[in-house]
């Protein structure tokens, strides 16, 4: 995926929901950082708990951004107040 097609392209997955989630985790991984930060965005915005797993690893992720939205997101789905309580 190319950097300048990050955005709309996560957006345009988020819409689709969870079956798109595979391919947002995927997108985590990926080498350029703008696609890892929409992916997480993303993967925030479809509230799926199928995607909370990679979102608590995108915790970890040296971008702020990545982290940011993981974080977003695992508190939109009421996750995150598991991992801050321990």
């Amino acid at each position: 995926m190319l950097a300048w097609c990050a955005r709309p392209a996560a957006s345009a997955l988020a819409v689709i929901g969870v079956a798109a989630i595979p391919e947002l985790v995927a997108a985590l991984e990926s080498p350029r950082q703008w696609v890892r930060v929409h992916a997480g965005h993303a993967l925030g915005r479809i509230r799926q708990e199928q995607a909370a797993p990679a979102l608590f690893r995108a915790l970890n992720s040296p971008d702020y951004l990545v982290r940011t939205y993981a974080g977003n997101g695992l508190d939109a789905m009421g996750l995150l107040d598991e991992i801050l309580l321990f």
